[in-house]
């Protein structure tokens, strides 16, 4: 079983590993950062790299149990080989910075208009989430929008922990997260913990501080049936120079 470094550190952009398995198109590692697809968090990109070699990791997944880095190319790569994987970092960081900005605009919405968040879904540049019962005005997504920002220059930590099962459901906010969809076998559950704001569990990728997000724009929302509003933003995208890739600014990823 593959362990899943990214659960301790979020910000580990490189790591040693061994490859444990080789598949059609994909390998199998004893350790690794590389996120796979799953929750509504696209997947992890990069490298293996393997004496004077390097692949492309193009696509991480779960699947039957085991987390399968599909490569580039497999040739020459054997089992019990030595690898270092280097994430696709500026990718991997604005996943993070829209991943938390989705736990805020949650946790904002839910205060002020009392809406369930029931879906989310990060794209390459933008997320959006589902809000029920709820019927937002224009006026409405600029007074979210306000509040998100206001809160982003507050400077409130983020804390990545395991927490009992029970714990969770007594001091969660109603409404914060459909625990229902998460098998009952998990337990503990890892929770996101936003400082005096927000607690909700999540197998994700976050900041350690919300003041990272940088800026919320709201952009789009569309209604749907049954009292539900799809609420599309983008978060202010001012990457670091990444392992991989050239450092880039923009006003708001997307635009």
């Amino acid at each position: 079983m593959t362990e899943e470094l990214y659960k301790e550190d979020c910000y580990l952009k490189k790591f040693d590993a061994e490859v444990d398995k080789i598949g059609k198109g994909y390998v199998i590692l004893d350790r690794s950062s590389f996120y796979p697809q799953e929750g509504g968090q696209p997947t992890d990109q990069g490298k293996l790299l393997l004496d004077n070699e390097e692949v492309d990791v193009q696509e991480v997944r779960k699947e039957k149990g085991e987390i399968r880095h599909y490569l580039s190319s497999t040739d020459g790569i054997t089992k019990g080989d030595k690898v270092k994987g280097v994430l696709d970092w500026n990718r991997r960081y604005k996943f993070m910075k829209l991943h938390t900005g989705q736990h805020l605009v949650s946790a904002v919405v839910l205060d002020m208009y009392k809406a369930d968040t029931v879906d989310s879904k990060i794209h390459s540049d933008y997320a959006e989430v589902v809000f029920r019962p709820v019927s937002f005005s224009e006026e409405d997504l600029e007074k979210i929008e306000n509040r998100c920002n206001s809160l982003v220059k507050e400077d409130r930590g983020i804390e990545v922990v395991d927490m009992p099962r029970d714990e969770v459901e007594e001091r969660m906010e109603p409404g914060r997260a459909q625990l229902d969809k998460i098998p009952s076998s998990i337990d503990p559950l890892r929770v996101i913990k936003i400082e005096g704001l927000d607690l909700c569990p999540c197998g994700g990728t976050h900041l350690r501080d919300i003041e990272e997000i940088g800026g919320i724009k709201v952009f789009e929302k569309e209604s749907l049936s049954d009292e539900r509003e799809k609420v599309k933003f983008r978060t202010r995208y001012t990457p670091v120079q990444g392992t991989i890739g050239e450092s880039r600014e923009e006003e708001f990823s997307g635009q």
